[in-house]
């Protein structure tokens, strides 16, 4: 029996230290006005965090509950005479944070009132820079997620515009009302010259630089005008005309070169075919793949002169020409 009136005890004291330190833990009616005070602030309010702290009880901590209305008048734009005069360097340190508080600099200040809390000299100090600490740093907290969404719409309207500017380029290019033909034919004709100039410089070389400029240059241009499949049809065309025309020339020449005994196509009759091959590539592909349709906008402005004449005070003519290009 005293065993069980002993353990009948001892369960009984466990029930009573935890009561008290539940109780402990719960915050009070106060501290949760306080709370409430302080949200009402950050939420931008100042009016209902007046509100809530003239309804808080004579035993309030007066300290706290005047530093929350300085930050009240502030914020709300209400002139204020509060504040005493600092007796400690803490407490000038610590009227210095306020103030910075108050000209919402949330960031400097959350990192002073950080600094007050671990330097406090008592606990009541403790507590109002622990009070001013939190609403700092949910202040902060606050403009920050303000401004990372004022920058995400900012980013998905730029994007929507963007977008919707690309498609009406391409609405504007697939409309035949608002767009106009462009042939820049002469661009593949500059670069088959140049390809043209380059063949008998040097033909030793295995390399055969013509040879290439002839076979990239007029695709380059296409793709520059940003019409890659006409770029893969003008390489082809290149590759193909010269092979075709050649090997039908040959054809064509075999019954003369079998009644002359030859059994061979003559290399000038290659020769002559390819070349013929190379010449139909590059009118062809200047003449019909060099064609495109842009936004009237984009049409090339005519050339056009126009002669100035200005008489001088002191005699004499001033003559000029202007010019569009």
């Amino acid at each position: 029996m005293v065993a069980v009136r002993l353990l009948s005890l001892l369960v009984c004291c466990v029930l009573v230290l935890l009561a008290r330190e539940a109780s402990a833990q719960e915050p009070s009616d106060q501290e949760l006005t306080l709370t409430q005070a302080r949200r009402a602030l950050v939420a931008g309010d100042p009016a209902r965090a007046h509100e809530l702290l003239d309804g808080l009880p004579d035993g309030a901590p007066a300290s706290i509950v005047d530093d929350l209305r300085t930050i009240a008048d502030r914020w709300g734009g209400q002139p204020t005479s509060r504040g005493a005069e600092a007796s400690t360097p803490w407490e000038a340190s610590f009227l210095a944070a306020r103030e910075r508080l108050a000209r919402r600099a949330y960031h400097e200040a959350t990192h002073r009132f950080a600094a007050l809390r671990a330097d406090a000299p008592d606990r009541e100090s403790e507590a109002r820079a622990r009070v001013m600490h939190l609403l700092a740093f949910e202040a902060a907290a606050a403009v920050d997620a303000e401004t990372a969404r004022d920058k995400a719409h900012a980013d998905a309207a730029k994007r929507k515009e963007e977008k919707a500017r690309e498609q009406a380029a391409a609405r504007a290019k697939e409309d035949p009302a608002r767009t106009v033909p462009r042939w820049y034919g002469w661009q593949t004709l500059l670069a088959d010259a140049a390809a043209l100039g380059v063949f008998p410089l040097d033909t030793s070389s295995p390399a055969c630089p013509g040879c290439l400029m002839y076979f990239a240059g007029g695709p380059i241009v296409h793709a520059f005008h940003a019409r890659p499949k006409e770029a893969v049809i003008s390489l082809g065309t290149r590759l193909a005309a010269p092979l075709m025309i050649g090997a039908m020339g040959c054809f064509g020449a075999m019954p003369l070169t079998a009644m002359g005994g030859g059994g061979s196509c003559p290399d000038a009759i290659v020769y002559a075919g390819a070349g013929m091959g190379v010449v139909t590539a590059i009118v062809v592909d200047a003449a019909v793949f060099a064609r495109e349709r842009v936004p009237i906008e984009d049409r090339a402005r005519p050339v056009g002169l126009t002669p100035a004449f200005a008489p001088r005070r002191e005699g004499g003519v001033d003559v000029g020409l202007s010019g569009t290009f």
